[in-house]
């Protein structure tokens, strides 16, 4: 085995194994526990295996404050999820009115730390590290040297849940899956990745999940049908490392033009990193594999580090010792340095920070000198705020800077001797805006006499279909019609939220439905593209033949039901794609905001259906702005105005 090769004493010397004084102040804090690590010491020390010694004093030496929150209420949690997995009707619908019901009010609340030093046994400990050591021999982690074994392999908990011996246990419950790939010596750590992706993941991920509940235990995740990162990347970890699989935890406690942050899973082959996420496959970190913007990335590792920005106080988001900063390994990164900051100078930490709907949100610390601050290795295009940190309050200490795609950093400082004249058309915008408008490209509008669409009058869709309401003017003399459908591109879902038609007197003509749309499912089912309702919407299967949406403007006599032909003078079709309700909505209430230290409100406006957009004079230049819409929604996304559009950060 490669831990009696002739390089053992220069890794005993290097080794990731904390100090003989960390051990020591672990056995101190443990009391009355302390004889159970001193006996996994001792059975290590005198068994002639020392990377097996060194691996117990790198487990114990590091594990300070490491706990499972324990109390009556994660008890009676874990009741009420058993009884709930054994429903036979188990869906992700049925998860989110179990946690919906149950989160309603407060619940974690008699939740206290059960710390590993005072409560693990010798015999958890031995046998966790044998099968760490086994599972070193995998074909996936044959390669690793003794520190990226300690980090990847040899750790026996993720975050604050129960232990158990989930090595075990995951061994058991996943061998049909997993065990001919892990002992296959060639077999390609994608393939294994995809076979865990199947065997583990359920195709809903719930997004909502309520905040601040405690890590599951790995018997419980093992049953999950829906989850949040943080329970798929236990799930992930747990299995993988079961089969020598070397895995770690990387997140990012904020994107830096979403909402959240996220968390997932990467692995090691061939000294290249890769992600390793939730129902997707195994992808090189540096590829910029992400749907939003990252910029910045940490580690959760087991060993406490020296010079962590959190041995001051932090916030929450960054108050981990153990994290270790690998923005680097994802995307380009560039020093952010500022040169002035604000008065008066609060604290000796200054704390950058990205924006999230309502709030920003620290994503890295930095000691400042003076007046100036440094913060190393920042993700980019963004805008980050630098702030102070104190008595869980955070306070500007500067400016909001703008990184540019070529790394290029300024200050957005308001500038009021020269204000502008601003249209906006959104209050929030991402990836899936434009993604959803982008599903109805090579669709077509046809209008006819017949219901055979025969001699149709043809409207193809722009090459760029817009996010909101949009409308295609039939000519002039196109005539009177009383059928219009809406016909998707081949092999597409058929994706639209809304259908309206039009006379020359701009009133709107009604009809019945009618089209061959079969989605399977009542949630995107016809009705929904004339319900008014813009986050509902219809789909077709994208294998079905021949799928169309529309309307019979016909009318009936409502004594006889005799038909009558009567065509309409259809003088314009008004559509909406899927969208995400972001866009200027018809008599809703809005606000817009630019940030001069604090939020500074520029007045309300109400939203025109017919225009769409909101005019504001006398704004600030290189100012940062955000609009809120105070009638409803909670998506909200800073921005500045350049070149006459909003520029999304």
């Amino acid at each position: 085995m490669r831990y009696l090769t002739a390089a053992i004493l220069f890794i005993l010397l290097s080794s990731c194994s904390r100090p003989a004084s960390n051990v020591r102040k672990v056995l101190r804090f443990a009391g009355e526990n302390r004889p159970q690590l001193e006996a996994v010491l001792a059975h290590y020390e005198d068994s002639g295996e020392p990377l097996k010694y060194e691996a117990a004093k790198y487990l114990i030496g590091n594990m300070g404050g490491n706990a499972a929150m324990d109390g009556p209420s994660l008890d009676r949690y874990y009741r009420l999820l058993d009884s709930f997995y054994s429903r036979p009707d188990i869906d992700i619908f049925a998860l989110r009115e179990f946690n919906d019901s149950l989160f309603a009010s407060p619940f974690f609340t008699d939740l206290k730390p059960v710390f590993d030093a005072r409560t693990l046994d010798s015999a958890y400990l031995v046998s966790h590290i044998d099968r760490a050591f086994e599972a070193w021999e995998s074909p996936w982690a044959k390669d690793l040297d003794f520190n990226e074994f300690c980090e990847f392999l040899l750790p026996y908990r993720i975050g604050t849940e129960i232990i158990e011996d989930w090595r075990t246990d995951y061994r058991n419950h996943y061998a049909p899956y997993l065990d001919s790939l892990a002992r296959s010596s060639d077999a390609p750590l994608e393939e294994f990745c995809e076979a865990l992706n199947s065997a583990c993941v359920e195709p809903h991920l719930y997004e909502n999940y309520p905040g601040g509940k405690p890590s599951l235990k790995p018997s419980v995740l093992k049953r999950i049908v829906g989850g949040s990162c943080d329970d798929y990347v236990g799930l992930f970890t747990y299995a993988a490392r079961t089969f020598g699989v070397p895995v770690a935890i990387d997140f990012t406690p904020q994107w830096g033009n979403h909402s959240q942050g996220h968390k997932w899973c990467a692995t090691i082959e061939n000294d290249t990193t890769y992600v390793f996420d939730i129902g997707d496959i195994l992808r090189p970190a540096a590829s910029n594999p992400f749907t939003y913007r990252l910029v910045k990335a940490y580690r959760k590792s087991w060993a406490y580090q020296s010079g962590s920005p959190a041995g001051h106080e932090a916030p929450p988001s960054l108050s981990d010792q153990r994290l270790v900063d690998v923005t680097a390994m994802y995307c380009p990164v560039v020093d952010i340095d500022i040169r002035d900051l604000q008065e008066p100078l609060r604290s000796r930490m200054v704390w950058l920070c990205a924006f999230d709907d309502r709030q920003w949100v620290p994503v890295c610390g930095s000691r400042r000198e003076g007046r100036k601050v440094t913060f190393a290795d920042m993700g980019y295009p963004a805008v980050f705020l630098p702030q102070y940190y104190e008595n869980g309050e955070l306070s500007p200490a500067g400016w909001p800077v703008l990184v540019d795609s070529l790394g290029r950093v300024s200050e957005l400082k308001p500038d009021s001797s020269r204000p502008e004249s601003v249209k906006l058309l959104r209050k929030f915008m991402d990836t899936k805006a434009v993604k959803f408008a982008s599903y109805m490209l090579g669709g077509r509008f046809e209008l006819s006499r017949h219901p055979d669409f025969r001699d149709a009058l043809v409207m193809e869709l722009p090459d760029s279909v817009g996010w909101n309401f949009q409308t295609l003017h039939l000519p002039e003399d196109a005539g009177s019609f009383r059928y219009v459908r809406y016909v998707p591109a081949p092999g597409t879902a058929g994706n639209i939220a809304e259908i309206e038609a039009y006379d020359k007197d701009g009133k709107r003509v009604e009809g019945s439905i009618s089209g061959t749309y079969d989605s399977g499912d009542e949630m995107h089912s016809m009705d929904k593209a004339f319900d008014g309702e813009t986050l509902t919407y219809a789909l077709c299967g994208t294998e079905q033949p021949n799928p169309w949406i529309g309307l019979d403007l016909g009318s009936e006599l409502p004594l006889y039901g005799w038909e009558l032909e009567q065509p309409e003078n259809v003088a314009r079709i008004v559509f909406l794609p899927r969208n995400d309700d972001n866009f200027i909505r018809e008599g809703e209430l809005y606000e817009l905001c630019f940030w001069d230290g604090r939020w500074v409100s520029l007045g309300t406006r109400t939203g025109s259906r017919q225009t769409q957009e909101l005019i504001y004079d006398n704004v600030p230049s290189n100012a940062l702005l955000l609009l809120h819409n105070l009638t409803k929604g909670k998506e909200e996304r800073i921005f500045t105005y350049e070149n006459g559009r909003q520029v999304w950060w």
